[in-house]
């Protein structure tokens, strides 16, 4: 299912003649498509091949670089241009090139890279190489192959970006997005916003994923029909999903929101809260092709600190490190006795470890220990602060986090397009409640629009070291959320 007409090339379908083309084509234009990275020679009719292969009999010129397999045959590398790899590196941006722009909008090629390729001539719209497809489809406004979209998201994979190190990545999906000819642009904490034209403060539907992923590199490979990748799951495939199906439906008034920081606090969704209010929203984050994402617990972070003057392990009274498992325990019988008759772990207060570090100079011991708490839906935040105050017995608590439990209404026109969708890729619709925390409990209170989460992916498989993908289903999402676009409200560009 696509959301694209009849895009066949020629002077009687809706795409690019490429004979004309390349007739109409400034002279700065051909000059550019002819250039030869190293390693290339010019075939017969002039168009650049490998060199241990011969040019086809037919197939040179524009009409070469415009139909995809025979340019990704001949045109090797990830440098750039029509050379794009299929590991999604290369094209405009180039593998690990810098940020270097605040803005870019939709047509705009943008300042040359490092790399062979150099920006899209804007005058060739209709180029291969997008999202790193090998030179395997088209670019500039055309539909997202699966091919390209695997591309995009192993060469996002690629891009490590742990919170506070994102912008390599924005970089690359910038130019990807804007080579489809979406316009971009990168706000002040490093969000990537982009749209069919300028985004609308009050959007018809906002996608928001998030680009940053926790800590710890994964080799990105393929094995079989799974990607592995830091991210593939938690939330890069279905930030990569949320693109693709925007560039095949081009649908208007729909703004896309890569945001930072999301595993560190939140950043970038809370610096977007007071730019848009969008009638519906969705976030990017793994619920199975099949599911909907309606609620996620709270959560709040406990940093508990002691100093005592260091003394004999034999001495009498407990050390400062005695205290803190001591601290621990209160909590765990804490959150037993407020979950006492709750049955299901959406209703239940969770704690669990984030760490706890010793140091002592010989004079005096320091401990420090972290824990998280995930809140169920009507606790009282500020009375939990309060027991746990009392169970520090004197050491220094501070807190961190303080998102509420936020559950989604059910009965929206949101909802019932994604329960058609699905149903219509031949999948069984279910509903979901996670027990861990995402950008919904910031952004779901305040705008109070329909909003769910929806993404490919098994969360439990977020933030391990064998986090990965099965492809089918990352393909299968792209097509849901594609059929959701066409059935939502608003005009197409």
């Amino acid at each position: 299912m696509s959301c694209q007409g009849d895009r066949r090339g020629g002077p009687h379908g809706g795409g690019l003649d490429p004979r004309k083309a390349w007739k109409d084509a400034p002279e700065e234009t051909r000059l550019h498509l002819r250039g030869q990275p190293p390693g290339l020679r010019r075939g017969p009719r002039g168009h650049p091949v490998h060199p241990k292969r011969t040019a086809p009999p037919k197939g040179g010129g524009a009409r070469g670089l415009l139909h995809g397999k025979a340019a990704g045959d001949r045109i090797p590398g990830r440098a750039g241009g029509a050379g794009a790899g299929a590991d999604g590196g290369g094209g405009a941006q180039g593998k690990g090139s810098p940020l270097p722009f605040r803005s870019r909008r939709a047509g705009d090629p943008g300042p040359v890279r490092r790399g062979h390729g150099g920006p899209v001539p804007p005058s060739l719209g209709h180029l291969p190489g997008g999202a790193g497809s090998g030179g395997g489809g088209p670019i500039g406004g055309a539909p997202v192959t699966d091919r390209e979209a695997i591309g995009l998201l192993k060469g996002l994979l690629s891009r490590y970006s742990p919170s506070g190190g994102e912008e390599e990545a924005v970089g690359f999906l910038a130019g990807r997005l804007s080579r489809w000819g979406l316009a971009t642009q990168v706000d002040e904490v490093g969000n990537l916003i982009a749209s069919w034209g300028e985004p609308p403060a009050r959007p018809d539907l906002l996608l928001l994923g998030h680009i940053d992923t926790v800590p710890g590199h994964i080799r990105v490979r393929k094995e079989g029909e799974r990607l592995y990748g830091r991210g593939a799951v938690d939330a890069k495939g279905a930030l990569c999903a949320f693109s693709c199906a925007l560039i095949r439906c081009r649908k208007a008034g729909v703004v896309l929101v890569a945001a930072v920081g999301e595993e560190a606090e939140g950043v970038g969704a809370k610096h977007i809260l007071p730019r848009f209010r969008p009638k519906m929203a969705i976030i990017g984050e793994p619920s199975g092709w099949q599911g909907i994402t309606l609620g996620y617990k709270g959560r709040l972070v406990v940093d508990w600190l002691l100093e005592l003057p260091a003394n004999h392990s034999a001495s009498p009274g407990a050390s400062a490190l005695e205290q803190a498992f001591v601290f621990g325990r209160r909590i765990s019988l804490l959150s037993r006795r407020l979950s006492r008759g709750k049955e299901r772990a959406f209703e239940r207060l969770d704690v669990a470890p984030r760490h706890i570090f010793f140091s002592s100079d010989g004079l005096r011991d320091r401990v420090e220990l972290g824990l998280t708490l995930r809140l169920p839906p009507g606790l009282a935040v500020e009375a939990l602060k309060g027991e746990i105050r009392k169970a520090a017995d004197g050491a220094t608590v501070s807190f961190r986090g303080g998102e509420r439990a936020y559950v989604a209404p059910k009965n929206t026109p949101l909802v019932r397009v994604f329960l058609q969708a699905i149903r219509a890729e031949g999948g069984r619709p279910r509903f979901k409640l996670k027990t861990g925390t995402s950008d919904m409990n910031v952004v779901g209170p305040a705008w109070g629009c329909p909003i769910l989460a929806y993404g490919p992916g098994d969360s439990a498989l977020d933030h391990t070291p064998d986090e990965h993908i099965p492809l089918p289903e990352f393909l299968r999402s792209i097509r849901v959320l594609e059929r959701a676009l066409k059935d939502l409200p608003g005009g197409t560009r």
